[in-house]
């Protein structure tokens, strides 16, 4: 029996040849498993033996593909990164206590919320005071939000101090 080394077939021929599903062969044709001849054609012999390669691959416990392999080697640095970053964290005594810090997040959140939803009281005010002069009214509102966002920043601060000292201090 002489091979078509050039005979190509459909995702979905290839799927019963191989007793996959069409949204596998389009998977490991991303992967570089199965090579594709043509839009929606895959190479019929160079795709039974990419499958046959992957599936040794995998019996012997490999990555099958470069594609999983170079996955696997960019987690494994991400990892051995995220662990040297937490243990220059804890060596230099910068790693703070979960509890104060998430009590500081929630009460400088509060703190800023409740500036910005005061935001437009104040543009009433000082809509009143503008009389319709549109630029006062602007003025007014910029130094307003810079109020705001010096409060915010000072109470930051403050809470910031307070996880320095260990964060027994009272928070709100």
């Amino acid at each position: 029996m002489a091979l078509d080394l050039d005979q190509t077939c459909t995702a979905a021929e290839l799927a019963g040849l191989l007793n996959l599903t069409t949204r596998r062969i389009f998977q490991l044709a991303d992967e570089g498993v199965l090579p594709r001849a043509t839009r929606g054609r895959f190479a019929l012999v160079g795709s039974i033996k990419g499958y046959v390669t992957y599936a040794q691959e995998l019996a012997r416990g490999r990555p099958a593909s470069n594609r999983e392999l170079a996955l696997e080697r960019l987690a494994l640095t991400k990892a051995k990164r995220i662990l040297a970053e937490l243990e220059i964290e804890r060596f230099r005594g910068q790693h703070l206590p979960q509890r104060p810090t998430l009590r500081a997040i929630e009460t400088a959140s509060r703190i800023q919320r409740d500036r910005v939803l005061a935001l437009p009281a104040v543009a009433e005010e000082l809509a009143a005071e503008a009389g319709g002069d549109a630029v006062r009214l602007r003025i007014g509102l910029e130094q307003a939000a810079r109020t705001i966002c010096q409060d915010v920043s000072d109470e930051t601060l403050r809470l910031a101090r307070e996880l320095g000292d260990g964060g027994e201090g009272h928070a709100g």
